[in-house]
This record gives structure tokens, C-alpha cells and sequence, in this order.
């Protein structure tokens, strides 16, 4: 049974923020925005190089699937603990986990234009998941390159239906849709990362920067950051099969010489 929130190992950061927009939605310049504003947001990069995204998929796979281990307070506790916010996918799925784990955040709702978030999201996620060497670094490369793909795997294609149009636009309707009824109005701010500073500064309490909005992770910076982690999961594929390759050959050669000294006795 999980501890209840007063019996929490305390957290070296308070949750302050719970970002529930879907990717593709702002979600990096928002990241930037907020720590400048002060916070440390736990963000999509933050998952994948600290080992997290398989934890967090399953906990997908639990709650949307029936299968794996959801995702209870005090894990969440444990992965969240040195961040103040969290923002991007797999987390901003599990609404009702958040918002009842963390009662006192803020929850910010970004979103856009639903037929132009979809056009995004064909032009950027859905484009580099097709790269078909992804597949082959899923197997050579299963700490990250196959983390990522297990994860768009369960995701878009299993709990979203793997249809990149007509489905994918009704989820995305539907998503916000469930979180504008379980949040309440105070609790909410709906935002979109044009309108800058003024209402997110407003809806925090904090001071506006006097420096611009940051725009960050285009369409095409997302393609040239995608093509990046797909060369990193080539250069430790090379190097996962290099070692593989040398073990085996110790291996074979340990038994060969072995077989050899008793053939000998």
C-alpha cells in the first residue's frame, strides 16, 4: 500500500508546477521560460539521460493498457525530487496521478490549434519515429535509442491507436478536454507560449524578465536535435557491438584453449 502524502520521504524541491499540454505545444520554450523564471523543470531530455523514460511508460502501460506497475506517489516522489515542475510526455498523461500527488501546484495547460499542433507533430515526431534504423538502435542501443521507442511505441501506436490523423486529432481533443474538467478554474491556467511573459509571470506571481520570451525547438531544430540523438545512438551501437564482439571472442577463444589444456591432460 502506498504511504500516504504525509508520510512522503521529503522532496529536496516542493512541486510547485504541473505542465499537462501535450508535446509539440510549446513545451521546450516553456521549459526555457521557466528557468528563467527560477524553476527547475523536469523535462523530456531530463527522463532520457537520467535512465527514467522506462518507468515512466510503464506506468502508461499500467494505467492505459493493464499491464506493467503504475506509478504510485512516493515513486513519483523519488524521480521528481530535484525539480519543481514537470512538463512533456510520458507524465503529462497521468492527470489524475498528478494532480492528486501534488494538491498545491499549479497546472498550466498549453496548447495550440489542434490542426496545427497535428501538421507539427507529422512534420517532426511522427517523421523522425519512421527513420527504420530505429528499430536496429532499439536493440543495439536499448538504454536510450530503445527507451524512446518503446516508448512511441506505447503511446502513439498502442494507447492512441497508431493513426497519425483523424485519431490523433480526437486524443488530443479529448486530453484537453478531460484536463479543463478535473482541474480546478483557479488551479488552471490555459496558455499559449505567443502570449509571452504577461499571463504565465501573472499566474505564478513572479516578476517579468525584461528580456524576450524564449522560442526554442522549431520544427526544425526538432529535426536537427532528433537526427543529433539518432547519431549518438549510432556512435554507442558501434561501441555496444564492439564489446559484445570482443566478449565473445575471449569467450570462444577462453574455450577453445580450455578445451585444448584438457585434451592435452
Amino acid at each position: 500500500m502506498a504511504n500516504l502524502p504525509h508520510d512522503r520521504e521529503p522532496r529536496s524541491r516542493e512541486m510547485k508546477v504541473l505542465i499537462l499540454g501535450l508535446a509539440r505545444t510549446g513545451t521546450s520554450s516553456l521549459t526555457a521560460a521557466l528557468q528563467k523564471l527560477g524553476y527547475k523543470p523536469y523535462d523530456w531530455p531530463d527522463r532520457c539521460m537520467l535512465g527514467h523514460l522506462p518507468r515512466w511508460t510503464e506506468g502508461l502501460q499500467a494505467k492505459y493498457l493493464g499491464r506493467g506497475y503504475p506509478l504510485e506517489v512516493d515513486e513519483m516522489d523519488q524521480l521528481t525530487s530535484d525539480f519543481d515542475a514537470i512538463i512533456d510526455t510520458p507524465c503529462c498523461l497521468l492527470v489524475d496521478e498528478l494532480i492528486a500527488a501534488y494538491p498545491t501546484a499549479k497546472v498550466i495547460l498549453n496548447y495550440r490549434d489542434p490542426h496545427r499542433w497535428l501538421e507539427s507533430m507529422q512534420d517532426t515526431v511522427f517523421a523522425a519515429a519512421r527513420w527504420p534504423s530505429w528499430r536496429i538502435l532499439a536493440y543495439t542501443d536499448p538504454h536510450y535509442a530503445g527507451a524512446i521507442v518503446q516508448h512511441h511505441i506505447t503511446l502513439w501506436d498502442e494507447i492512441w491507436g497508431g493513426d497519425e490523423g483523424k485519431r490523433c486529432l480526437e486524443m488530443f481533443v479529448e486530453h484537453y478536454n478531460y484536463v479543463r474538467k478535473v482541474v480546478p478554474p483557479e488551479r488552471l491556467l490555459e496558455y499559449q507560449v505567443q502570449e509571452g511573459w504577461g499571463p504565465l509571470c501573472h499566474f505564478l506571481e513572479v516578476e517579468e524578465p525584461k528580456e524576450p520570451f524564449p522560442v526554442v525547438h522549431t520544427g526544425a531544430q526538432f529535426m536537427r536535435t532528433a537526427a543529433r540523438g539518432w547519431r549518438d545512438g549510432v556512435g554507442r551501437s558501434i561501441r555496444n557491438v564492439a564489446v559484445a564482439a570482443v566478449c565473445v571472442w575471449i569467450l570462444a577463444h577462453g574455450f577453445y584453449w580450455g578445451q585444448g589444456y584438457f585434451r592435452d591432460e
